[in-house]
């Protein structure tokens, strides 16, 4: 087998891989079976089935649910309140709510310079009909993981009663240093479930596949092909 058969080979064992769509596949016919909206929140709306207390190693060491080597200050999903990140090299202030987007792995002290985090925002209940069209069209969307852009959270138990739910803003990434997110205050982990259709939605979202990225890709190779022959 010569280099580009196995070029050939390698590109085609990936092409169903790399930009699966399984996981999300599986979540929308998911809400599809729950008919509705209102199915769908009975389970990934309410707070016990997607949020938690924050998952402390030190309890899950003395329940030898864990090793020593595990240790961890965060977990991947978990919600915070920081005065310490960035977006667009901008400081964002007054203790906003944010969810971890990185890997737990690479939340180990200083194995990674900067942390990547999503911004969690309230919905509030609406005020007015045309403030309702707009939320039930955001929350049909996320609940059917149509959503491109951001994953519905349940409201949080101290929240004002105002407060529906929260959405968690995927289009834009926040950074925060490793040493300062050391300082961030820890306010809930994420469920099995939660962390799960999290990081479905996640993957989706930053590495989904346009069907014309092969197309144009492989073009430009036979353009290059092209222009070194001539």
């Amino acid at each position: 087998m010569d280099i580009a058969d196995k070029i050939a080979k390698l590109s085609d064992e990936l092409r169903e891989e790399s930009h699966s769509t399984k996981a999300i596949d599986i979540l929308k016919s998911f809400a599809e079976q729950q008919k509705n909206t209102a199915g769908v929140d009975k389970i990934l709306g309410q707070f016990e089935n997607i949020l938690q207390p924050p998952v402390e190693f030190e309890v899950m060491l003395a329940n030898r649910l864990c090793l020593e080597s595990d240790e961890f200050d965060f977990l991947q999903g978990d919600i915070i309140r920081t005065e310490s990140a960035y977006y667009i090299g901008e400081r964002v202030v007054n203790s906003p709510t944010f969810i971890i987007g990185t890997s737990a792995c690479d939340l180990v002290k200083d194995r990674r310079e900067c942390i990547t985090l999503f911004r969690v925002e309230p919905i509030l209940a609406p005020r007015n009909d045309d403030e309702e069209k707009i939320i039930k069209q955001l929350l049909s969307n996320n609940f059917k993981f149509k959503s491109t852009t951001s994953m519905i959270l349940p409201k949080f138990p101290y929240q004002d009663e105002d407060v529906i739910y929260n959405i968690i803003e995927l289009s834009r990434p926040h950074s925060i240093t490793s040493q300062n997110l050391r300082l961030a205050h820890r306010v809930y982990s994420l469920t099995s479930l939660g962390w799960r259709i999290f990081g479905a939605v996640y993957r989706f979202i930053t590495s989904r596949q346009d069907p014309r990225d092969e197309i144009f890709r492989n073009n430009l190779e036979i353009i290059e092909k092209i222009e070194d022959s001539a």
